[in-house]
């Protein structure tokens, strides 16, 4: 930078030093506009960073918001799967209880059945024990009176021969 001068020194400058001194101010001019023009993009530059930055943390704070309700979409979907699965749980020991009853009654229905056929064929053996004793005796009786009337007929024809 130049020196400040007064009036009283300015005027005691010819016209070739006041013309340089016209000359320097007006380079350091364009050098402080091309350094304001630096620091103005430089500005516009930090400000574009802040703008992003807050978007950014904007951003992230809704992102957080969104995380936060899908957490929480998430966390209900759990309860809604949880309670699901206890519920299908229930079902099944339900399920299988009842499988277990309609087992336990119809084994009791096959032991009352198998207990029933085995007195029915105890009955059907004792009946045809008893039938084929009847048989047996009727068979021998007839065998019997047969022989009787076969001896007493061979022994006529023996006495008609005779």
């Amino acid at each position: 930078m130049g020196e400040v001068l007064n009036y009283d020194e300015l005027k005691r400058e010819g016209k070739k030093e006041l013309l340089q001194r016209v000359v320097d101010l007006q380079e350091e001019n364009q050098s402080f506009v091309e350094r304001i023009a630096v620091y103005e993009k430089k500005i516009a530059q930090l400000e574009n960073e802040i703008k992003n930055d807050e978007k950014k943390w904007e951003e992230a704070g809704s992102l957080a918001d969104y995380a936060i309700k899908i957490n929480k979409v998430l966390e209900s979907t759990q309860q809604a799967a949880d309670i699901y699965l206890e519920s299908i749980k229930k079902v099944k020991t339900q399920k299988e209880k009842e499988a277990e009853e309609l087992i336990a009654n119809a084994q009791n229905r096959v032991d009352t059945l198998l207990t029933s056929a085995k007195q029915e064929a105890s009955q059907i053996k004792a009946s045809s024990h008893t039938v084929l004793s009847t048989l047996q005796s009727e068979v021998d009786r007839l065998l019997t009176d047969f022989k009787k009337d076969y001896k007493g007929d061979t022994e006529e024809s023996k006495e008609e021969d005779e």
